[in-house]
């Protein structure tokens, strides 16, 4: 199998981690598809073994070297039309979130998709992966809560110096689709439903000189299944934190109420229900990208999909729009 590796601007190091699992893969090309630095995407993965050919036109190394899977880390305005054109090229796609800054390049996406029923599509929305999540799901699926009524999320950034391209709103997409998106697919994950109404708010002021970037936001939702949802968003986390995030859970039910908690002080599962009040162990980590290449089944995990991927980014980009406009927004 083939793979090739389109820009470094966020999780593209996802793929790293599956590389082990995957002797039969080659990294086989890699592009900036933009004017960035991949100098250090070139250096990680020599250390794993692979000499990529470059590129500096990524339409090119598509065509010449005819990939099985592509790995999307580019410009984010440009993921839709880069997951457009590996979806054309028969490839399945890794991509950074979101896949798309607006709804019509979703769109677009959606329609590319729907000619290739074969081809898989995900974005990196890696959270569900991790050993605290799958404890906590697999708590929540075993009916340790009773049902699941009500969640609330958070995910706290450190702001930092950010480039240029966060101060944009056309090369950035807002912190709702950027930060959002993984409390927003947690919402979507715990609850088992899809969206029925957003309503959100945001601001950019005090946002220490990044131009367009929203500082922070929040989101409410209601599910199709009644779940009542929310989630808030922030790049407020000082400096001095011990981690660059902070990410809360609460998924209340019926019998209890499960909180997760990752800001590296206090990072672990609290279950509270009528057996009384316990700490639940992380279950094993699994692998995203290794996920999406082997596309095996598990019983625990529901696999993350191009209709998940579609539905998360669409509550995301739609909840930009409420806050931008201050409407609810209901779906069909």
């Amino acid at each position: 199998m083939k793979l090739v590796m389109i820009g470094v601007r966020g999780h593209y190091g996802l793929v790293y981690q599956s590389l082990p699992d995957l002797p039969e893969m080659e990294v086989a090309g890699i592009s900036a598809g933009s004017n960035d630095d991949i100098s250090a995407l070139r250096q990680g993965l020599r250390e794993r073994g692979h000499a990529p050919a470059e590129f500096s036109d990524y339409r090119e190394m598509l065509d010449k070297i005819k990939p099985d899977f592509v790995c999307v880390s580019g410009p984010f305005e440009l993921h839709a039309e880069m997951c457009i054109e590996a979806l054309k090229r028969n490839a399945h796609v890794f991509c950074e979130k979101p896949v798309a800054i607006s709804m019509k390049q979703l769109e677009a996406i959606k329609a590319a998709c729907a000619g290739k029923p074969h081809l898989r599509l995900i974005s990196m929305v890696s959270m569900r992966y991790a050993g605290n999540y799958l404890a906590a799901y697999a708590a929540v699926k075993a009916g340790k809560i009773g049902k699941v009524l009500m969640i609330d999320a958070r995910k706290s950034y450190k702001l930092g110096n950010r480039p240029e391209y966060y101060r944009h709103f056309e090369t950035y997409g807002g912190t709702i689709p950027w930060v959002g998106i993984h409390v927003i697919d947690m919402i979507y994950y715990f609850s088992g439903s899809g969206f029925k109404k957003i309503f959100a708010t945001q601001t950019r002021e005090n946002n220490f000189g990044h131009g367009d970037l929203e500082i922070a936001a929040h989101c409410q939702f209601a599910m199709q299944n009644g779940v009542m949802a929310a989630c808030s968003v922030d790049f407020l986390r000082p400096p001095a934190a011990p981690s660059h995030g902070d990410t809360r859970l609460r998924v209340a039910g019926t019998l209890g109420v499960l909180e997760l908690i990752e800001d590296g002080i206090q990072d672990g599962v609290r279950l509270i229900n009528t057996d009384g009040n316990q700490v639940l162990p992380p279950l094993p980590e699994k692998k995203i990208f290794l996920d999406l290449v082997r596309g095996g089944s598990d019983n625990l995990l529901p696999r993350l999909d191009a209709l998940a991927t579609f539905d998360v980014t669409a509550a995301s980009l739609l909840a930009r729009e409420s806050a931008e406009t201050g409407k609810v927004i209901a779906l069909p």
